[in-house]
């Protein structure tokens, strides 16, 4: 808002002062006249106003003073205007023997398209838990900084962390509805595609609220938890989140320490039969398993043993010594009981590892819980798989570089498997789109593009 305020009780009289507003980086809309004068305010309708588009840069404004009130009176309007280039948008004002003051103002600052990430709070998680972000919004810097049309926001963890759940993400703008943003998460990386078209109001700054996303651990290993937020026009930005304790029972003298053998990014409705990662459970110190015999609940989370759990136990479980003695029994389909005798005098340590051979269920983290009595034995929770949807990711070894009105030639594309069986869920097919101003030639010497199958195992 642009505002004339009298420097004394009503000193611009009621005749009619006529001034000029001229713009530096900045030109005035087509109907920004006929906008001002239906926008403009003033106290007890104490002004009248004329306003006259004379060219882009230049307002010819008149100032009528309708009556007296016996106190400082003040007229606003709105600066109807496009800015231009990088640094600050002025106007000038001209007084043309009027009772306006001259002088130039600054009303506005140009800045690139860029955005704030803020963080409010940083908090600290341990093993075995889910962590889920607090205050975590994404702002823009200016209006206009987000897209205008259909684009996608990554935010990607650092090693060592997967998202486990989406939680709330409030919306940037009025108009865009829930049914405007699609949300997912693979992995490491959560995605968010949004329709800015659908917003009613850019006027204000707007931003990203997400709440409550869930954030879990591979690692055991103490680090700072670390989110790069890229697309939608954000410059890519790497953000503190949070604080990871590592798995701090490995250091507590006493307890045992479970580790896994790997983790595994698979499809829905997989039964791990082959390659199956182990859950090893191993002495703190020498002598610890002659305690007694340890019994030990294995309690799955979004999976289910398999029918013959015991059998292939008693097959496939590995010892660091041969004088373990081991007692399978299935409870039910989540959980499998463990009773496990070391009675020798052992001058090592020792260790047994445990096959997981589950069907997982839904997308998401697939864990184990071991629950146990004894206080020798750690208890704790360890993800050790990732259900994803079928995920490929193509990519070219070797780019050319060209000009305007020449061809080239893309030599080999790669579509390799970011979750084993991908291409083969569902089918092969797959369009290959190129960005705007750019064709597929047809006379070319290839009519048929290189392409190569890469088979991602675990």
């Amino acid at each position: 808002m642009f505002e004339i305020i009298e420097n004394e009780v009503d000193s611009l009289g009621v005749e009619s002062n006529t001034f000029q507003i001229v713009l530096n980086n900045a030109i005035w809309n087509t109907d920004a006249d006929e906008e001002i004068m239906n926008y403009y305010e003033s106290d007890k309708d104490a002004f009248n106003l004329v306003c006259t588009r004379q060219s882009d840069t230049h307002m010819e404004v008149t100032l009528e003073g309708s009556e007296l009130i016996g106190e400082t009176r003040s007229v606003r309007f709105p600066l109807f205007v496009t800015v231009e280039d990088i640094g600050y948008a002025t106007l000038e004002i001209e007084s043309l023997e009027s009772g306006i003051s001259g002088g130039t103002l600054s009303f506005a600052k140009v800045v690139n398209k860029s955005f704030e990430t803020e963080i409010r709070r940083i908090h600290d998680f341990g093993y075995g838990e889910i962590f889920g972000t607090e205050d975590f919004e994404i702002w823009e810097i200016a209006p206009y900084s987000f897209p205008t049309n259909k684009s996608t926001v990554t935010m990607k963890l650092n090693d060592g962390f997967v998202w486990t759940h989406l939680g709330e993400i409030y919306n940037p703008f009025e108009g865009i509805e829930e049914a405007d943003m699609v949300k997912s998460i693979h992995g490491d990386t959560l995605t968010l595609e949004i329709d800015f078209s659908k917003a009613s109001d850019r006027y204000g700054r707007g931003s990203l609220y997400m709440y409550d996303q869930g954030i879990m651990a591979t690692t055991d290993i103490a680090q700072d938890v670390s989110v790069t937020v890229s697309g939608a026009n954000i410059p890519k930005q790497t953000v503190k989140i949070a604080e990871y304790e590592g798995n701090k029972k490995d250091s507590v003298e006493g307890y045992s320490k479970n580790t896994l053998s790997k983790t595994l990014r698979v499809l829905p409705d997989t039964e791990l039969i082959d390659n199956v990662p182990y859950l090893k459970i191993s002495e703190f110190e020498i002598g610890d398993f002659r305690n007694g015999s340890s019994d030990i609940d294995l309690i799955l989370d979004n999976g289910t043993w398999n029918d013959e759990i015991v059998d292939l136990l008693n097959e496939s479980v590995k010892v660091s010594h041969d004088d373990f003695v081991f007692e399978f029994s299935k409870v039910d389909s989540k959980t499998v009981n463990v009773k496990v005798t070391e009675s020798s005098n052992n001058t090592e340590l020792r260790w047994f590892s445990i096959p997981l051979f589950v069907s997982v269920e839904n997308l998401g983290l697939v864990t184990i819980e071991v629950d146990s009595s004894k206080w020798y034995i750690t208890d704790g929770i360890y993800p050790f798989a990732h259900v994803l949807e079928p995920c490929v990711e193509a990519f070219v070894e070797d780019v050319n570089d060209f000009y305007r009105g020449e061809e080239s030639e893309i030599e080999d594309i790669y579509f390799e498997e970011v979750v084993a069986g991908s291409l083969a869920y569902g089918g092969e097919s797959y369009v290959l789109t190129l960005e705007d101003g750019f064709e597929w030639s047809k006379a070319g010497k290839r009519s048929i593009l290189s392409i190569y199958i890469c088979y991602r195992r675990n």
